[in-house]
């Protein structure tokens, strides 16, 4: 299988290897993404990716709280994947350009993410 890509997947280092925006909070395994009320949205990443290369991700969501518009970003912040629903949210992108994956609450003014682990390997 590919190599991991992501440092500190399962939160358990807190947010260590994470870059984070406003209204970010880890703790005890997971992550809280809550809402900002203006850009830079509230939301992690991770500057790991490749120019006109395809990912395989798994991210686990425990909770979504409230209305919140919750999207996986590319290298270059257009939206690859919403989060709609709990549990495993698999699904695969080819990066355009740029090196940042992102995970964002881009609604800006309510809603909660919470999530337990994130995966991404080269397809």
């Amino acid at each position: 299988s590919k190599p991991e890509l992501i440092t500190n997947g399962n939160f358990d280092e807190g947010g260590e290897g994470w870059l984070q925006a406003p209204k970010v909070n880890f703790k005890a395994g997971t992550v809280n993404i809550g809402p900002a009320e203006r850009p830079p949205y509230s939301g992690v990443g991770q500057a790991i990716l490749e120019n006109e290369v395809t990912y395989d991700v798994v991210i686990e969501v425990v909770a979504i709280v409230g209305e919140g518009v919750f999207q996986v970003l590319d290298g270059a912040n257009e939206a690859v994947y919403n989060i709609t629903s709990t549990g495993t949210n698999s699904f695969f992108f080819t990066n355009s350009v740029g090196s940042t994956f992102s995970i964002v609450n881009s609604s800006g003014e309510s809603g909660d993410l919470v999530i337990s682990n994130v995966s991404v390997k080269k397809q």
